[in-house]
């Protein structure tokens, strides 16, 4: 997933919220971190997922039809800047 670096406070007011508990590389979770690596299981895709569909974000078509077929992977990656 690639976030246009002029798109970047548009993304994180529409998904900070459902982008959460991510896993960084230092293996603590927390909020989405921009400027770094997030880690996200299957059953965490799942559950963002099912965020989206409830809070219909901007892009939400887009990122669910990715989403749709990362669920199936081992666990998607939110990389930052």
């Amino acid at each position: 997933m690639y976030v246009y670096l002029d798109d970047l406070d548009i993304f994180f007011v529409e998904y900070n919220g459902i982008f959460n508990d991510g896993t960084y590389n230092n293996l603590k979770s927390g909020p989405l971190d921009l400027w770094g690596i997030n880690y996200y299981s299957p059953s965490q895709v799942v559950a963002i997922m099912q965020k989206i569909e409830t809070c219909k974000p901007k892009d939400d078509d887009i990122l669910l039809k990715w989403l749709q077929r990362a669920d199936k992977a081992n666990g998607i990656y939110v990389l930052g800047i």
